[in-house]
């Protein structure tokens, strides 16, 4: 994530929104690329890899979706267990990457990326946005 001088003038809400939209991001070109590489690529299993990654962040993009609607509800039950899913998606994705032959770093960055972007919205969830705080 570059740095952005707007972020520091964020409340925590605006700063959740602004976490969700660019995990949506981040996930929505990622599933784009993971299509791509499904389609060009020949060995076996990393195209099977590709496509398991694929169909991942496809749900991905499902659950932020989802996301977006619980934080505009407060709907913070809703909003742990989709961004949680995320988190597990790109986490899967990560795992079935490491199967393949010649893993390309920066997917495996990006991956990286949306996964910890998903876990430090959960945080901020859990600590800030929750009115009754069970895990901080």
């Amino acid at each position: 994530m570059k740095s952005s001088p707007q972020i520091a003038t964020l409340d925590i809400s605006d700063l959740a929104k602004f976490l969700i939209n660019y995990d949506f991001q981040k996930t929505l070109d990622l599933m784009k690329h993971f299509q791509s590489l499904t389609n060009s690529t020949t060995d076996r299993s990393s195209k099977d890899s590709y496509k398991i990654c694929s169909d991942l962040f496809s749900l991905g993009i499902h659950s932020l979706e989802i996301a977006f609607k619980a934080l505009t509800t407060n709907d913070y039950d809703t909003l742990n267990r989709t961004v949680g899913n995320m988190s597990d998606y790109a986490e899967d994705c990560g795992s079935e990457l490491s199967s393949v032959i010649k893993p390309i770093p920066q997917l495996l960055k990006g991956v990286s990326i949306v996964q910890n972007v998903s876990d430090i919205f959960l945080v901020i969830l859990e600590c800030f946005l929750r009115k009754e705080k069970t895990l901080c």
